[in-house]
């Protein structure tokens, strides 16, 4: 996005303290976040250690059912079917921790 536009504005304090937080907070620039909050979203903080943690175990756990999964697909046994859910469903749980941590949400337009 070609930004060509300058856009110069007046802070307390207070304000300006507020943006450096919340911008370090969100591991974005001040700038990005203003950019966020325009377009209708609200960033979510840096997640903790225990979520980062928690996806890791939880990604070495769907790695080792993957390996488990391939074995049993070579051995052509009948518990592919079941491990093949394992998996999805690893992944899915994957997917939902990420969303609920690390995608900004979609603020609502509540001044119209």
């Amino acid at each position: 996005m070609n930004r060509t536009i300058k856009k110069q504005f007046w802070l307390s304090k207070f304000e300006v303290q507020e943006l450096q937080d919340k911008a370090s907070r969100t591991c974005l620039t001040e700038a990005a976040l203003v950019r966020y909050l325009i377009r209708g979203y609200e960033p979510k903080c840096e997640p903790s250690e225990l979520f980062n943690v928690a996806l890791g175990n939880l990604i070495a756990t769907k790695d080792r059912a993957q390996i488990i999964l391939e074995k049993l697909e070579y051995d052509r046994s009948e518990a592919v079917s079941q491990m093949q859910k394992l998996v999805l469903m690893l992944e899915q749980v994957e997917a939902d921790m990420e969303e609920s941590v690390l995608v900004p949400e979609k603020l609502e337009q509540k001044w119209r």
